[in-house]
């Protein structure tokens, strides 16, 4: 294995600083989930539960970072409780 190949196995886990680039990981990690699982020709239900989990928790992250973005725009307490 050269070292172009060993690089695609590091990971920098610490570096990602936002929901938003978590966010984009996740989007990415199912993209690539769904289209290599459906090459398999197994049945979705197999791993219906957590992949929808794994989406599930996506769409959490970003709708907590549309919540910072529009707190400026409201002034309602609620906002504050996602913190």
């Amino acid at each position: 294995m050269n070292n172009i190949e060993k690089d695609r196995f590091i990971t920098y886990i610490g570096q990602t600083y936002s929901n938003v680039q978590i966010w984009g990981q996740y989007e990415s990690m199912v993209d690539f989930f769904f289209e290599e699982y459906s090459k398999t020709k197994r049945r979705f239900d197999e791993i219906a539960q957590p992949f929808l989990f794994t989406i599930s928790h996506a769409i959490e992250l970003a709708l907590k970072e549309n919540i910072k973005f529009f707190e400026k725009y409201v002034s309602s307490k609620q906002l504050t409780k996602f913190e």
